[in-house]
Parts: C-alpha cells; structure tokens; sequence
C-alpha cells in the first residue's frame, strides 16, 4: 500500500502504536516505538526518523553515526497478539545524505537480487522456503529447563507446545505467513513450524516477523523459545534450512527444472550448486555467524549437521540435498544455515554464491548417494569431500579471503563484519570454562 492508503488504515483501525524495525549487520533485530499518530510525520519526514547508528548494531564510528529509518510500507503488519493495537513496519536505513546506508543489510539483499536480474532477466525471482526450528523451555527454580519429553512427530499428549503451535500458527497465518508444516522435532522440546516458500526480500521480512510471533506467542503460555544454534550439548542443535529454486514471475518457470536430466535438474540449477559448494566456507561466516553455530556443525552422526561439502539426491549427510518434488516445484535445499544469522545477509550471499557458479558454469562434483558421516576420512578425500569451517575464527578467515562474498557486503562492511566478529571470537578464546577447570586444574 502506498502512504496515503497506510494512513487511512492505520486511523480506521486505530492503531495506537507502530514498531519501526531493522535488522542489524549481526541479526539482532532493533525496535523503536511511534504513536500511530505519529506516522505521519515519520513518513512525509524527507530523511526518516533519526537515531545514533553507532549503537545500532550497522558498523558506523561514534564521529560520523546519524542514520535513519524510512519505512517500508509494504511491509504493514498489524501484530494481533498485543494488548493494544500495534503494528510493525520494516525500515530500511539511509544516512544524512539522504542515501541508504552500505552497512542497511535489505538495501546489500536488494542489490544481490538485482543483480541476479542483470544477469537473468527482471522477472526472475530467488524463491526462498526457510524452515525454522526452535526450542521452547520452561522456567523452572530459576533454572531453564526442557518442556516435553516428546519426540520426532509426538502426538499432542507428549507435546508440551502443543496449543501454543495452533496459536502461532494461526497468528502466523493472520499476519501474512501461511503455516505449512507443524510439528515436534527429534528432540525433547523442540518445534519446527514451515511456511509458503516466496521471493527473497519478502521472506526475510517473514524470518524477522516470525521470530518475534513464535517468541511472543510461546511467552503467553509460559514458555521461553530459544532459536540459539545449540541449546544444549548432548541434544541436536537448531537450523534453518532453506529451500531455494530460481523461477521466471511472468511464466512460472522453474528455472532449476529439467524433467529430461538424470536428477530432474536444469544446468542452471547444477552450476548454482558449484557456485555454493566453492563459496560455501566463506558463506560459513554469514549464515552461521556466532560462536555457538559451530558447536551445531561437528560431525557427529546422530545429530545431521550438514558439515560435508557435498550434495546429494535426497541424502541428509549432505551439505545440500535435492529433497522430492514435482517438476514445478523442483528445488535444492541449503542445510548448514542456522537462526542466528542476519536472514537479509544471509539470502543475499547464498543468492551471489550460486549465481557466481551460473555466470562460470562451475560444475559441481557428482552427487553423494552415500551417509557421509559413516565414510572413512580416505574415502571421503578420494571423493574430495571437504568440510565447512570448525570455528568461526576458521569462517571469518575464508571471508578475508573470499572476494566474491566481500563485494556482496561491500568492502567497507565486510572490514566492520570481520573486525567485530574477530572480537567476539578472541572473547570466546579467552574465557575458561568450567569444563577446563574440571579437566585440568590438577595438570
């Protein structure tokens, strides 16, 4: 809708508060509160709604630090779970030149997307399905404990979200994300909730506004929901895996479809799997960007984690699978993306990546057919089977060297991306455990 339509919506409805939003460059997402009677001004302002950037999580330095948040209303979302009425408008961020931000990470996603369409044709959309997992717990002491003892698909008795599932998802469905799959996953007290698929730029407003739902609706009915990559050590940690495919918007083609290859699968989709396979350890520092995201990536058998560089047909040991469908709906799916990332950046470096690999015609290695954890390390090297990053120190280092995914960011941004995250890993280096102590105290 457009500004006049907004304001008419917004005094119909009476809304009496609006929720300005951003996503930073670290996937935090950042908030500030207007009276809808205020939006207004925040929209006829010719810069936006001013506020300090070098608090705002987007790399700016304290001596050149305005920014400012131009909403985006397409991105309207009245958020029927609160008390009074309140709505959420999505914002880019400009600076005082009245230019976006390089550092605004939906104005880094826009521009990998129109590059694409450079490349391809404007009516060819990325076509994103996140699927979003989460751990929900219960306080119990003061101490946060596991909800359910419930398993991969319990039933409603031993599902302890049960009727807080059927609310967020029906509030999902009430803001605009339709709810498709809804389920318990493997392990005790953890959900997985998959929606409609849809174009990139949208579907990272959807992550942002699903996070919040699934967080404010599980709070409703005592729980606490934690999409943290690994929670707990002895429990499978928490992805976002997602499906992508390339279609034309005009015709409906499916761009990744090839009903006559081997595998279903067109050239282009085939190269913009090499294209991911030979990004994918820089991509490592994007999409699984935190410390706790390579706990979830050690190649134990019993918990998945899609650590092999490899793809397959189906196969779940693999960095990125080919799941079944119609032709029509022929896509891969990129595993190793955990929550925790910036879903704006993330969409943005998987859509390059893979579009690198269409511009080259890279192609990928034959598929794996094969459980890649229950391979000996000499079969997996006379197949070249590499793996992602241990570390995220090992992440941010193939960033440094990867210059595809840095001109995706932006030389200035990677640089601020790289400098914060090699702080926040030398934090991490730093601090002894108790695990540490107990092994070692007596050495």
């Amino acid at each position: 809708m457009d500004k006049a339509q907004l304001l008419r919506t917004v005094e119909k409805e009476g809304i009496e508060f609006i929720n300005l939003m951003y996503v930073d460059l670290f996937g935090r997402t950042r908030s500030m509160l207007l009276r809808g009677s205020k939006l207004s001004s925040q929209l006829e302002s010719v810069l936006g709604t001013g506020f300090d950037g070098s608090s705002g999580g987007l790399g700016l330095v304290i001596e050149d630090s305005d920014a400012f948040l131009r909403a985006d209303t397409s991105t309207f979302t009245f958020l029927p779970w609160e008390g009074r009425k309140t709505a959420v408008l999505i914002c880019d961020v400009y600076g005082p030149n009245g230019a976006p931000l390089q550092s605004c990470p939906r104005s880094i996603l826009r521009r990998s997307i129109d590059q694409m369409k450079v490349e391809l044709g404007q009516d060819i959309e990325a076509i994103l399905g996140p699927e979003m997992e989460w751990y929900y717990l219960r306080m119990v002491d003061g101490k946060l404990s596991i909800a359910d003892e419930g398993g991969y698909m319990s039933p409603p008795s031993s599902d302890g979200a049960y009727e807080a599932k059927k609310d967020i998802a029906a509030a999902l469905e009430q803001i605009g994300i339709m709810p498709e799959k809804i389920h318990h996953e493997v392990p005790h007290s953890k959900a997985e909730i998959n929606f409609q698929p849809g174009a990139a730029l949208g579907i990272a407003d959807a992550v942002v506004l699903y996070k919040i739902a699934v967080k404010s609706l599980a709070r409703s009915h005592g729980l606490i929901v934690t999409f943290m990559p690994k929670p707990y050590s002895e429990r499978a940690g928490t992805g976002m895996h997602v499906h992508l495919s390339l279609a034309d918007s005009r015709s409906g083609t499916n761009l990744f479809s090839d009903v006559k290859s081997e595998h279903g699968l067109s050239k282009c989709a085939l190269h913009f799997i090499g294209g991911l396979l030979e990004h994918a350890k820089a991509l490592a520092a994007i999409v699984t960007p935190s410390v706790n995201s390579y706990k979830r990536l050690v190649p134990v058998p019993r918990f998945e984690a899609p650590v092999y560089l490899a793809w397959g047909v189906y196969n779940r040991s693999a960095l990125i699978r080919v799941p079944p469908s119609p032709p029509e709906s022929t896509r891969i799916e990129y595993r190793p993306v955990d929550a925790s990332c910036n879903p704006y950046l993330a969409f943005a470096c998987i859509v390059a990546a893979g579009m690198d690999g269409v511009k080259r015609k890279v192609t990928p290695p034959s598929p794996v057919q094969e459980n890649v954890y229950h391979m000996s390390a000499e079969d997996r090297r006379k197949k070249s089977i590499d793996r992602l990053p241990s570390s995220l120190g090992e992440a941010l280092d193939e960033l440094q060297k990867d210059t595809l995914i840095r001109k995706v960011l932006g030389d200035q941004v990677a640089e601020r991306y790289l400098a914060t995250k090699r702080d926040e890993w030398l934090d991490y280096c730093t601090l002894v455990t108790d695990w540490e102590k107990e092994r070692y105290l007596d050495i």
